[in-house]
């Protein structure tokens, strides 16, 4: 194979798996989780999730350019875009299909498991990718890395998962202020609501 093959294949990989991934992304955005009109809330979900693939992606790529000399960003495309189609189509759409049309129930915790299960599997071929060959020096940092960031995200699922205090606040609990901190209004609710919409006038008219 010549090096212009050799350089090519992963671009072409990286594209497609890019915009099957976004298609997917679309299509379960606007299928499932929005209405016909709110296309700035799947806006701003679809670029949160570009932005974390995108930081993920480059933070590796510079990696490897530090390691390598050059930074492989099509082969790091290529692991992130894969992995991203794991999580959109395996975990987010068919095994929710196969779990309901089974009729099984769905274990707790699991989105998550697996989901800290693919981050993991990918960080590792991130990681080969960076540095070439794993020495066992390496092997041991990732590991350690891993172990930590694992510890960190099971605490917080456990803790989202057995939050009673948290089921049992008001959503505007934290905004509620003692009565004496809040400043009469200078004018009643008609009023208020007329000079809030332009209209103080009609009401004043209409109440001469």
């Amino acid at each position: 194979m010549t090096p212009a093959k050799t350089l090519k294949a992963p671009v072409f990989a990286a594209v497609t798996l890019v915009v099957i991934w976004l298609a997917l992304q679309v299509w379960n955005l606007s299928e499932y989780y929005m209405i016909p009109s709110d296309w700035g809330w799947a806006a701003k979900a679809l670029s949160d999730t570009l932005t974390k693939a995108v930081l993920w992606t480059a933070g590796w790529a510079l990696a490897t350019r530090f390691l390598q000399g050059q930074a492989r960003l099509s082969e790091h495309i290529v692991i992130v875009a894969a992995a991203s189609l794991i999580d959109e189509g395996i975990l987010g759409l068919a095994m929710p299909w196969l779990f309901f049309a089974v009729g099984w129930d769905w274990p707790r915790g699991i989105n998550e498991l697996l989901w800290m299960l693919l981050v993991v599997a990918t960080s590792y071929l991130n990681l080969r990718v960076a540095c070439g060959a794993i020495t066992r020096r390496l092997l041991g940092i990732w590991v350690l890395a891993v172990s930590m960031g694992a510890s960190v995200f099971s605490l917080k699922t456990w803790g989202e998962l057995n939050d009673r205090e948290a089921a049992e606040k008001l959503p505007f609990m934290s905004n509620i202020y003692p009565a004496t901190w809040v400043r009469t209004p200078e004018l009643g609710v008609e009023e208020g609501l007329g000079a809030m919409w332009g209209r103080g006038s009609l009401l004043r008219s209409d109440q001469k």
